[in-house]
């Protein structure tokens, strides 16, 4: 995001369907409705484009909206990995909580809490840029513990040497996304979460 950004562009949909795994890290996709920054058709009033459950309550409003608006999504997002759902919830009274409710942070780890709710805020102004966001995240991860556990990672390695061997007999040649997703379904069948998915793809890849 920090490289979409410092392109002058907004993303405008920034959700879980639009992020991909790839050997070195996670990668945005889907670039249908970004916009660059200040252009004429980012900036006209009433016009409402995007995922409602990760619309920020400017893009809901059909406001004016700049790198803030990601920063909204990306806290989304973020908790969407950690829990399973969107911090505000689904449905058709979505829209109503984005602008005006408050997010549901329960399940999100307690030292992520406070930045993924600035990330949240309904001001765009009291959104933290991604820079600090970034930094912030560092900070937390070198206090984390190291992960996965061995167990986990047992799990993780049976079950994708059983997909890999599977996919072998299908096929001759084996490509790295074809790997990489593999290794996907492996954590998410040992019931890890979206977070802990493209954490091990990342490590994996390092």
């Amino acid at each position: 995001m920090q490289a979409i950004h410092a392109a002058h562009v907004i993303h405008r949909d920034l959700k879980p369907a639009n992020v991909l795994l790839a050997q070195d890290g996670p990668r945005v996709i889907d670039f249908g409705i970004s916009r660059v920054d200040g252009a004429p058709g980012l900036t006209r009033v009433g016009v409402v484009v995007g995922t409602p459950p990760f619309m920020s309550p400017e893009q809901i409003r059909g406001d004016r909206v700049g790198p803030a608006s990601d920063v909204f999504a990306l806290g989304g997002v973020l908790v969407y990995a950690l829990t399973g759902r969107p911090p505000h919830g689904s449905g058709e009274a979505v829209r109503v909580e984005v602008v005006r409710g408050e997010p549901r942070l329960d399940g999100v780890p307690p030292g992520l809490r406070p930045l993924i709710a600035r990330c949240l805020a309904k001001r765009p102004e009291d959104r933290p840029p991604l820079a600090a966001i970034l930094a912030e995240l560092m900070e937390e991860d070198a206090r984390a513990e190291a992960w996965p556990p061995p167990q986990v990672a047992r799990t993780i390695e049976v079950r994708y040497e059983e997909l890999k061997e599977r996919h072998r007999r299908r096929t001759t040649s084996e490509s790295v996304p074809s790997c990489l997703l593999l290794h996907a379904q492996a954590l998410l069948d040992a019931g890890l979460t979206d977070a802990m998915v493209v954490g091990a793809v990342v490590r994996d890849g390092a």
